[in-house]
């Protein structure tokens, strides 16, 4: 296994993107009430996802190794400063992460919630086994497990209010044009 790169901060790296898709699902969903019954649980969950980007380095890179860059979160990462190679902005985000995949998953069955966990967890480990982590690698699995996230929520009514759902395709939407568009506009 001589030569073998690891991405050991990808737990932190699929939990922030998770928040992305999740936190407007908890806001969607929740109540206050609810989200303070989970707060100690997710809050004990937010900061496991968030070691791996504390203890190891965990800012955006620069060229030639543009492994962690492009996409929404690299993006926010890499727009502030880094402390000692660690990207503040990447803990907080794996933190949210990490609260509103809990949060969100004690909001639907059992088993539900077993398919999330399982599969944001196999998704972190198979990263932590490549050099890169591009973020659109993670954000696809993301959405489809979104999807299916609320499906269950809004079958069981639990979907309070759209406008976190509305925002959410927006971003999705402005993201997506803007990863199509602009280099057509800049190969003019």
């Amino acid at each position: 296994m001589s030569g073998m790169h690891l991405s050991p901060t990808s737990l932190s790296f699929v939990s922030a993107v998770a928040a992305v898709f999740l936190v407007p699902t908890v806001l969607a969903t929740a109540g206050f009430s609810g989200v303070l019954v989970r707060a100690r649980e997710a809050s004990v969950v937010g900061v496991i996802a968030a070691v791996p980007a504390v203890v190891f380095a965990s800012g955006a890179t620069l060229s030639p190794d543009d492994s962690r860059r492009g996409g929404l979160v690299w993006s926010a990462v890499g727009a502030f400063p880094d402390i000692a190679g660690r990207s503040p902005v990447l803990v907080v985000l794996a933190f949210l992460g990490g609260f509103a995949a809990t949060v969100a998953v004690r909001a639907v069955p059992a088993r539900y919630g077993a398919v999330l966990v399982a599969s944001l967890v196999a998704l972190a480990a198979a990263l932590m086994f490549g050099a890169q982590l591009y973020q659109k690698y993670v954000e696809l699995p993301a959405a489809v497990l979104t999807v299916l996230l609320l499906t269950q929520l809004f079958v069981s009514n639990h979907v309070r209010r759209l406008w976190p759902l509305v925002a959410l395709a927006a971003l999705q939407a402005l993201t997506t044009a803007g990863l199509v568009l602009l280099p057509i506009l800049h190969s003019r």
